[in-house]
């Protein structure tokens, strides 16, 4: 390869990183398969990825913030960790997210709760069936059962 045709690779690489990190948020991984995708060889994408993290424009910490913000009232820490998990995020930024996710996990629990269920009820049969479904959600049991049961047994 020419050093000509080398140079427009690079450029067109680090045109297409950019063009994807405008649009969103991306984890060290995906920007990575991103641009293997397109057919980048790997080296290029390493030197790219640690040029990108070296000038800001890529962060891991700004990736898990936007994503947790994305998914936070909607689903419980246990599915947004999970999530997180799938996309490649580093252990110290899973910890970091896990600290941020359980600080009010009550709070967004109880909203969602609120916002699709409305009242509270005595039903034990309605309550098993929103217990579910919030645990399904990523909520832990704990939290949604003194929730449902608000002001009756706890």
């Amino acid at each position: 390869m020419s050093t000509q045709t080398k140079n427009k690779v690079i450029a067109d690489a680090r045109k297409t990183a950019n063009r994807l990190l405008s649009r969103k948020e991306h984890s060290r991984q995906g920007l990575s398969q991103a641009l293997l995708q397109r057919g980048y060889p790997a080296s290029l994408v390493e030197i790219l990825i640690a040029e990108l993290e070296h000038t800001g424009l890529l962060s891991e910490s700004r990736f898990v913030d936007s994503f947790i913000a994305s998914k936070r009232f909607r689903y419980g820490h246990k599915k947004i960790l999970f999530e997180l998990k799938k996309t490649g995020v580093t252990l110290p930024e899973m910890e970091r997210a896990r600290i941020v996710l359980l600080k009010d996990e009550r709070e967004v629990a109880e909203q969602i709760w609120m916002k699709r269920f409305g009242e509270h009820t005595d039903d034990a049969k309605v309550n098993s069936k929103r217990i579910r479904f919030m645990m399904g959600r990523g909520f832990s049991r704990e939290i949604v059962e003194k929730i449902a049961f608000k002001n009756r047994f706890y």
